[in-house]
């Protein structure tokens, strides 16, 4: 901007130090990403499922691999508990 006249040189100093950019994330990238690293936890928990009971404990599979503090831990048992509530007839073993 000073190279075009737009503002003169001695003004860069004052509007450099208040120019903020945002930047946007790539929203497509990102989800991408989640759904990434969301395909390589439930290999882990695939992979794991012989040792849950044996070496490790199903506890240790919601903090070590997917990041769950106790109370997450318990919200998602409380949900899953909904999701049976909500739909009896699905088969699904959790």
């Amino acid at each position: 901007m000073v190279r075009t006249n737009v503002i003169h040189k001695n003004e860069w100093p004052e509007i450099k130090r208040k120019l903020v950019c945002n930047y946007k994330s790539d929203t497509q990238f990102v989800q991408a990403k989640r759904l990434s690293l969301l395909q390589q936890k439930l290999e882990i928990l695939r992979d794991s499922e012989e040792a849950i009971g044996k070496w490790v404990t199903k506890r240790d599979i919601h903090k070590l691999v997917f990041d769950r503090s106790d109370d997450e831990i318990k919200n998602h048992y409380r949900e899953l508990e909904e999701e049976r509530t909500l739909f009896p007839d699905d088969e699904t073993e959790y």
